[in-house]
């Protein structure tokens, strides 16, 4: 399925995001990476009439320590964090709940902010904001700015405490004294780096003599809201029980029921509930130009806000190697490099990329005529298989190499775990990446 027909703009600053917020309401929906929004829309659970685009907005991309807080804005990136070694040494059960979210294309587009207010119960992020008790920092072109304990905003699957006209603008997470901290976080999938089924973290500080002197932990995906507890290791934890069946809450990703929510009666909500199937019935949007450089060669167009980039690359410039699957995420084929990282073009919109350079897998063979050595490799390997997820994991593959020139089996089995090959052929896959870093395989062929 496509997304339904919505306007787009793409907001200057943060003051014009939430003017535009305030004048459209519960129309409107702010866009930062896109990856819970997009599949969302996709599937007809999201329709705003309005997209504003914030993913750009260097307000929104704070990253600085302060004492024993470290504020990191809502805009950030989750790669950005996951490169960070500030971050990894100073937040340690965060920094470990990062390494489960999504696959690789995923966190190079999700910001942290938007893993928060999607409020998915079995999410890392909001389970680790829980378990350390961060602070929100929320607001709106009316209502000025406001905090929340994290506590305080998670109310039900997908359904948060937020205002449908605040922007989440950063996030202060606590930091414990370096010194005795220790940290673990776990959660089982089906697949590597796929939605946990139920996932655990935990946190615990030692002093000198080796005593507990502070423990958190919490558990996803065993309730319709992450859940944590502070309490000593030794006391048991309260009971689990299911969230109410109709919340008087306010919706930032409502689920496919009603138009509309009630208003928000908490007093941690502000204004009214977001309508996310609100387009009142568009069947056309205005045209966006926009520009783009794809394999190298600026290309310019108007399309309807709504085709994906993935759309375009096939059917608007006929770059058919970028394969369409399930089309919210998960196989894989339709991966490309978006600025040097891989993507998923199906997850995001052709005018996301407007100024951005593009790489498809037409665009990693060097000359017309030869192959990249991973294409080589690939050939020599007998890696192709049936050769539908092949554009994908070759785009998965070159940029591991581009990252880590020697990668070991773990690094290349991880940087393919975002790929589907339905034809089980992995193996040679790995053989290739192998192959393609060793001495003997780390040249160039013509394959005419």
């Amino acid at each position: 399925m496509k997304a339904a027909p919505f306007d787009y703009l793409r907001a200057d600053d943060l003051a014009h995001s939430l003017s535009l917020l305030q004048e459209h309401g519960g129309d409107a929906k702010l866009l930062a990476g896109g990856q819970s929004l997009v599949p969302m829309m996709a599937m007809r659970l999201a329709r705003p009439a309005l997209l504003v685009d914030i993913h750009r907005l260097q307000e929104l991309k704070t990253l600085q320590r302060r004492g024993a807080v470290m504020t990191i804005g809502g805009g950030v990136r989750q790669r950005t964090l996951e490169d960070d070694t500030g971050f990894q040494s100073t937040l340690p059960l965060a920094a470990r709940a990062l390494r489960w979210v999504g696959h690789l294309q995923t966190r190079n587009r999700g910001t942290v902010g938007g893993s928060l207010v999607h409020a998915d119960p079995s999410a890392e992020l909001p389970l680790a904001a829980l378990i350390l008790n961060a602070v929100l920092e929320l607001q709106s072109a009316e209502g000025g700015a406001r905090t929340m304990d994290a506590a305080d905003l998670f109310l039900g699957p997908m359904f948060t405490a937020t205002g449908e006209t605040e922007c989440l603008t950063a996030i202060d997470w606590p930091v414990w004294e370096a010194a005795g901290t220790g940290a673990a976080f776990e959660e089982i999938a089906i697949r590597l780096d796929d939605f946990a089924l139920a996932s655990a973290g935990a946190q615990v500080h030692l002093d000198a003599a080796g005593v507990c002197v502070q423990a958190a932990f919490g558990a996803g995906g065993v309730d319709g809201t992450p859940r944590a507890w502070t309490t000593k290791p030794c006391a048991p934890p309260p009971p689990m029980r299911p969230p109410p069946a109709s919340p008087a809450t306010t919706s930032t990703q409502a689920p496919n029921t009603a138009a509309t929510s009630p208003p928000c009666s908490s007093s941690a909500c502000s204004g009214r509930p977001r309508r996310l199937l609100s387009n009142k019935g568009k069947t056309m949007s205005k045209p966006v130009f926009f520009s783009i450089k794809v394999n190298g060669i600026v290309r310019q167009a108007a399309v309807e806000p709504r085709t994906t980039l993935v759309d375009f690359l096939r059917e608007g410039l006929g770059l058919t190697g970028t394969h369409i699957g399930c089309e919210h995420g998960v196989f894989g084929a339709f991966s490309v490099l978006l600025e040097g990282d891989p993507v998923r073009s199906c997850c995001m919109f052709a005018v996301q990329a407007d100024g951005l350079s593009v790489t498809t897998v037409e665009g990693l063979a060097p000359e017309r005529g030869k192959l990249s050595v991973i294409q080589d490799a690939f050939y020599e390997k007998h890696a192709l298989q049936c050769g539908y997820c092949t554009p994908g994991m070759l785009i998965a593959c070159h940029s591991l190499v581009e990252r880590h020139p020697h990668p070991d089996e773990g690094q290349i089995r991880e940087a393919i775990s975002g790929n589907l090959c339905l034809c089980t052929g992995y193996q040679q896959i790995v053989d290739a990446v192998k192959h393609a870093t060793s001495p003997q395989g780390g040249k160039e062929q013509a394959h005419g």
